[in-house]
């Protein structure tokens, strides 16, 4: 399916979701990827699209009416310390999760 794709003429093909997004801002009626975290936290002018009539946000993804999110995860080799747990400890805390929300992503509770 990719070499197909990729033989089309004027195919473009996006290696991270910033350059999905410029790609997608770049041509005029084009269709792409991205998440709602990404338009919101860039502001980029991108129309979202609904699914079934369900157009994603923290509510929608909350109750699961839109079905499409993603987990994302904090890893550390090691116990978190220093820096690294600060920042996770102020990810966890109400500022943190004010940011999180407001670019579009559901901390957990």
């Amino acid at each position: 399916a990719l070499e197909n794709a990729l033989a089309q003429k004027g195919m473009q093909v996006a290696l991270t979701s910033q350059d999905c997004a410029n790609a997608v801002e770049g041509v005029s009626g084009a269709l792409g990827y991205s998440t709602l975290t990404l338009v919101q936290s860039e502001k980029r002018p991108l129309k979202i699209l609904s699914y079934n009539g369900v157009t994603p946000s923290l509510k929608t993804i909350a109750d699961k009416s839109y079905p499409f999110s993603e987990l994302l995860y904090l890893v550390t080799k090691e116990a978190p310390a220093g820096l690294i747990k600060q920042f996770i400890d102020f990810m966890l805390a109400s500022e943190g999760r004010k940011i999180l929300r407001q670019t579009g992503n559901l901390p957990i509770s």
